[in-house]
């Protein structure tokens, strides 16, 4: 009998609260290209995010990223790419309707991997992972009532990455691009 009441008081303790809260859950992905600075060099950052946007406001989600640069170590130049995974949040200041301006980060993990050479050339671990977090600001431009461009600035932070051509102070630079997001805006 207690159980039976106390399933009846959650049941209806979750209606009314549903009821109340009419809150909005909407699917969005977004591409994104970018240029960032590398050891005082431009590097071409290629990437994206998608998630959930709760409310028209907040959303949450899963981000990742590639940027690719070359460097000359010793009498070789050498091609590496900087990969970083992680959970991506964005805080959005306006209507969705209107031009807005929102802020987001990423944090999670990444590592640089160099090119080998020889027969069949692949890029290989080069140190190892080490921690990401990138704030971004950006400014939100609604093309249609499913898409966006986005434009943002941002700054990479990364980790000691434990490899011969980059210091962790080397990794660390801003980044500035163009996204197009998709989804239930």
């Amino acid at each position: 009998m207690k159980k039976g009441i106390l399933f009846a008081f959650l049941v209806t303790a979750a209606i009314a609260v549903n009821a109340q809260s009419k809150s909005k859950i909407k699917g969005l992905g977004a591409g994104m290209v970018s240029v960032t600075n590398v050891d005082g060099k431009m590097a071409l950052n290629i990437g994206g995010y998608g998630g959930i946007l709760i409310n028209d406001k907040w959303t949450f989600g899963a981000s990742g990223n590639n940027f690719f640069l070359s460097k000359r170590i010793g009498a070789e130049n050498r091609k590496f790419q900087f990969s970083y995974y992680g959970l991506y949040n964005e805080y959005r200041f306006g209507q969705l309707r209107n031009v807005h301006i929102s802020a987001g980060i990423t944090t999670g993990i990444g590592a640089l991997h160099t090119k080998s050479t020889g027969v069949k050339p692949e890029y290989k671990l080069d140190g190892k992972w080490t921690p990401v977090v990138q704030p971004k600001l950006i400014l939100n431009i609604p093309v249609t009532s499913f898409m966006q461009v986005q434009v943002h600035g941002s700054y990479l932070m990364t980790g000691k990455t434990n490899n011969m051509g980059f210091t962790k102070q080397r990794m660390n630079g801003v980044d500035g691009g163009i996204s197009l997001l998709f989804g239930g805006l």
